[in-house]
């Protein structure tokens, strides 16, 4: 649920919104055994799981406001303006997070072995662990805007920020507490220009100078434009270069729960990106490369512990995207994506694809004027084998695993909508293959994929 609202004055502008999410989350701790999918006498319903009870509860809350004031203005030219505006951001946000079990222990189907889900229980077999993560966040900056044949915008601020770390209330952890908090203060600026020549140039920078939990990290951002014409097509060009240092988040660090606890002294993560898309507008093409060098990379270990790896690590990265259209109607989307890594901390899958073929159609209605947009079609998806990562419910995290492989194995959608004015309808069959090629197939280790299922809903949007 979410609310806002805006404002808007020649020289005062304000923005303000509100919202609230929750999730509950039935945590099942994945199937005892996987021999349980082998066995066709038994239906998805009877299949056992290693956990009964688990439930994990999410709920978020957030409130910001963005407002700004023009100090001067420069000229009276109505296409060349010049201004310095001073702005203020506020946020407010709220996580809270609630993991409940009466047991992790169950039954190995084969050996009728008593088996734990965790390695440790450190109260008791019921859990009730809770963890909640507020962060207020103030920022002022000044910003010189310029309009006209190049259009400039640069300016500094100024951050501040508050994060606390406590349990909601106290739980199984009668001895123990993540309360926390932690305030950071930094610098930094942005320049945007836009050049009359299909150029543009954005970089954006942030520095900790004080001596705080974020003491001397910084970030930088730099993203750079180019349009070329090219025949009758156009090719945007666009380079993005990134390098950022940060402290590990303070959970990573010095954690306590019933199942899983640690106080880890870890190192500063250092990471350097580089991205490069290259796009036909009209030939409706697209082609992306990634590159990512990785310092100090932390991760979850196989024992659901955090774990971090001290040397450089590199990933590659690159995409294909093409959209077809036949007789105006018959549309065909493809979607490829190659990585690969030589680090067995990150486990990608080295090919992914995606087809999409859909038919669209528009009837109109000349008496009222208005139309019906109708679209139909089929979606398949495919990635090549590689270690998913597994998921521990405790801390709602995926860590890993080098017990199975998983992939090599389609999944077709089909599905079918259509909008009337601000009306929508969508109709949705998931994994309409299921059962096909076997049951032992798997989106994480002992996590089934779903069988085949329907989705729909409805849209319809009231405004004046």
């Amino acid at each position: 649920m979410s609310f806002w609202t805006d404002i808007n004055y020649e020289r005062y502008q304000v923005y303000a919104s509100l919202s609230f999410n929750g999730i509950n989350v039935k945590e099942n701790g994945g199937i005892r055994s996987q021999y349980l999918l082998i066995d066709t006498s038994l239906s998805i319903q009877e299949i056992n799981t290693k956990l009964s009870s688990g439930n994990n509860r999410f709920s978020y809350f957030n409130t910001a406001v963005d407002h700004r004031l023009r100090l001067t203005e420069f000229g009276s030219d109505s296409l060349i303006s010049k201004g310095i505006w001073l702005s203020h951001h506020f946020s407010f946000d709220k996580v809270q997070k609630m993991y409940e079990d009466n047991s992790e222990t169950y039954i190995d189907p084969l050996t009728s072995e008593t088996l734990n889900l965790y390695q440790n229980s450190y109260n008791g077999t019921a859990t009730r662990d809770t963890i909640s993560y507020k962060k207020y966040k103030n920022r002022v900056a000044l910003a010189f805007e310029r309009d006209g044949k190049t259009k400039i915008n640069f300016g500094p601020f100024l951050e501040h920020k508050i994060v606390t770390h406590t349990n909601l209330f106290r739980d199984t952890l009668f001895t123990y507490n993540n309360d926390t908090s932690t305030q950071t203060i930094s610098i930094g600026g942005h320049l945007t220009l836009n050049f009359p020549k299909n150029f543009g140039v954005d970089i954006q920078a942030l520095y900790y100078p004080f001596d705080d939990y974020n003491y001397e990290n910084y970030q930088f951002v730099g993203n750079f434009v180019k349009w070329q014409r090219l025949g009758n097509d156009t090719l945007y060009m666009h380079l993005m270069l990134s390098h950022e240092e940060k402290r590990p988040d303070y959970l990573l660090t010095k954690y306590y729960s019933n199942h899983l606890k640690w106080v880890n002294r870890l190192q500063e993560e250092n990471e350097r990106k580089l991205l490069l898309n290259l796009r036909l507008i009209r030939s409706r093409l697209h082609l992306a490369f990634t590159i990512n060098h990785l310092d100090n990379y932390i991760y979850f270990d196989e024992n659901m512990k955090v774990a971090q790896h001290d040397e450089e690590i590199m990933v590659f990265g690159a995409e294909l995207n093409k959209k077809f259209t036949f007789w105006n109607h018959f549309n065909f989307e493809i979607n490829a994506l190659g990585q690969y890594t030589a680090t067995e901390f990150i486990d990608v899958p080295e090919i992914s694809a995606k087809g999409t073929f859909f038919y669209t159609r528009v009837i109109k209605f000349p008496r009222t004027g208005g139309e019906l947009k109708f679209y139909a079609g089929f979606t398949g998806r495919i990635n090549s084998k590689y270690y998913a990562p597994a998921y521990s419910p405790a801390i709602a995290q995926f860590y890993l695993q080098k017990e199975q492989l998983i992939g090599n194995y389609p999944v077709i959608d089909v599905f079918a909508g259509a909008r009337i004015s601000r009306f929508l309808f969508f109709l949705r069959m998931e994994h309409v293959n299921s059962g096909m090629r076997g049951t032992s197939y798997y989106s994480a280790l002992d996590y089934p994929m779903r069988p085949r299922n329907l989705r729909f809903g409805v849209s319809w949007n009231f405004y004046n």
